[in-house]
């Protein structure tokens, strides 16, 4: 990966560890080829053509030097006033603060997860309850019940055949 003025260009096979599907579920990357640009926190997806002259147009109109460190005049007010704040910390404070938040990024999937992990817990119960009762509906008469009925309206045919057959006798 290559984070640059203009943006983020990347690759990430999905299929190779865990931490690379993750990013791939983060991202919404579904297929093989995905391609997204723009800036890391807020990619967007490229839906163009994929020859060398339709990805080569694509990044000369849009793959534009972006709000950075080393481009403040690209930065609206509250950028700056960030980026500013985080030049004056120094370098192993803003790596313990980077620290920080990614830790809170995992905490947050983690606490995800074990919601995920309860709602499919839940999810079992519910279904073996239901097939259960549908079990206990089927054989405790049902089919009997729908047997009887076409039985039932057999009988009643036929008679209603042989009752029209001897009135035209």
């Amino acid at each position: 990966m290559r984070c640059s003025p203009v943006g983020l260009v990347a690759e990430a096979d999905c299929t190779l560890n865990a931490n690379r599907r993750k990013l791939c579920e983060w991202e919404k990357i579904r297929t093989f080829p995905t391609i997204k640009y723009g800036h890391p926190n807020d990619l967007e997806e490229y839906n163009g053509g994929v020859s060398y002259e339709d990805l080569s147009e694509f990044a000369k109109e849009n793959l534009v030097p972006l709000c950075s460190p080393s481009n403040l005049d690209l930065c609206d007010e509250e950028a700056k006033k960030q980026i500013e704040t985080y030049m004056a910390i120094s370098s192993e404070e803003l790596g313990s603060l980077i620290a920080t938040e990614k830790k809170k990024l995992i905490d947050a999937e983690t606490a995800f997860q074990r919601k995920i992990d309860a709602l499919q817990a839940k999810y079992a119960e519910f279904e073996q309850e239901k097939d259960e009762l549908v079990a206990e509906i089927r054989f405790g008469g049902l089919g009997m019940m729908e047997s009887v009925k076409t039985a039932k309206e057999k009988a009643a045919a036929k008679e209603a055949a042989n009752n029209e057959a001897k009135d035209e006798l």
